[in-house]
């Protein structure tokens, strides 16, 4: 039987943290960015930590690219986003910030070269993140930077849908114009587009460092903005 999780409203929207979820492609299943999902809920240790401990396996090409995205949600909230100011970590210790829509911040973004298991502990106190790796803690790393951009989705209508998607294929990165700019040129078609309407209607997505979950995707809100780790 599939049981849908049921929250009060008084739970989601309480101002005093009840519930931590760690969301993420640490989960190796189908609901791992969901935070209405009990299975991605963090356990409260005491004194506000709370912990979640995860295997996670090493990168393994093509398979397994190694490169884990996680973000933290507060009390089932979709709303009470936690997410890091790009780029600042010292090594696996991450201060987070919270927002309604994740604009401005990215996610918690590592890469492991070993497979082992990791402890994810979250203080509230000091809305900090920090990793504890297993057996190789020497191969889990922060990812410092982006270092590449592709252009992912519609706008490629030779290819199969399959391929369409598939961040690897060459021909799909952006070239770097100088330290803030990156750009691609795309040839574009009337009767291109989305597959089932063939009428020009274009749709994609932009991924980082070959990964989708590093990626950007668009945030409705009438002014074009990128979010990172959509």
């Amino acid at each position: 039987m599939f049981l849908i999780p049921r929250f009060s409203s008084e739970s989601i929207d309480a101002q005093e943290v009840r519930s931590v979820s760690l969301l993420g492609n640490v989960h190796r299943r189908r609901w791992g960015w969901n935070p209405f999902d009990r299975n991605n809920e963090m356990t409260h240790i005491g004194d506000g930590i709370w912990e979640f401990c995860s295997p996670v396996e090493g990168r393994r090409l093509p398979e397994l690219s190694g490169q884990y995205s996680v973000r933290l949600v507060i009390n089932h909230n979709p709303r009470r986003v936690l997410k890091v100011i790009p780029f600042s970590s010292t090594d696996l210790l991450w201060q987070l910030q919270e927002s309604a829509d994740g604009k401005g911040f990215h996610n918690i973004n590592f890469t492991v070269q070993s497979s082992q298991e990791i402890i994810f502990r979250f203080d509230v106190n000091t809305m900090s993140l920090e990793l504890i790796p297993g057996s190789r803690p020497e191969s889990v790393d922060s990812v410092a930077a982006f270092t590449s951009y592709e252009l992912n989705g519609f706008v490629w209508d030779s290819a199969s849908m399959f391929d369409k998607f598939d961040t690897r294929l060459a021909g799909r990165s952006f070239v770097k114009q100088d330290a803030d700019h990156w750009s691609i040129d795309v040839p574009l078609l009337s009767t291109g587009g989305i597959d089932f309407r063939s009428d020009g209607v274009y749709q994609f997505l932009i991924s980082a460092n070959g990964s989708e979950d590093y990626g950007f995707a668009s945030l409705n809100d009438g002014s074009g903005t990128l979010v990172q780790g959509t």
